[in-house]
């Protein structure tokens, strides 16, 4: 498993950040989580169609599937 604090900092910078490339590589998810809401990015859930249609369900509702910057 990969240091979660790295992997949070490599990914930061990307537009789109899938949640599989967290969750396929790190034990502490809401570490990574919680830097990468630190850098601006928000939780979404919708498909990539209704993302660029502004659409975005809240996380109280529902698991998101991708981060967003």
């Amino acid at each position: 498993m990969t240091n979660p604090v790295k992997l949070a900092k490599s990914l930061i910078g990307k537009h789109r950040i899938s949640k599989r490339e967290v969750e396929d590589k790190v034990n502490n998810i809401r570490l990574v989580d919680e830097i990468l809401r630190k850098h601006g990015y928000r939780k979404v859930f919708a498909s990539t169609s209704a993302i660029f249609k502004g659409w975005a369900i809240s996380e109280r509702f529902t698991d998101h599937n991708e981060y967003l910057l």
